[in-house]
């Protein structure tokens, strides 16, 4: 990666780059911001009196969050092929 790049984008060593093709050819790069342990203190705390009951529970929650990913893909993807 060119430094000229590296220093747009404010990336360091051991950051991710995170590479998007397009259909005309072309490509973007992003940055991924780096997170920290420290970033990640207390986010349980805070959401953990939702934590389910039972086991079925866990399980329609997983189902429910899987079922919302794919779908925010799909648009994704449907909006992407809009553009093109």
């Amino acid at each position: 990666m060119p430094k000229a790049i590296r220093q747009h984008l404010g990336a360091g060593p051991g950051d991710d780059l995170l590479f998007e093709a397009r259909d005309d050819g072309s490509a973007v790069v992003r940055r991924r911001k780096r997170i920290s342990i420290l970033d990640m203190a207390g986010i349980a705390a805070d959401s953990a009196y939702r934590a389910p009951a039972t086991a079925e529970e866990l399980d329609a929650l997983i189902a429910e969050g899987l079922g919302r990913q794919f779908l925010a893909k799909q648009q994704r993807i449907d909006r992407q092929r809009r553009r093109a």
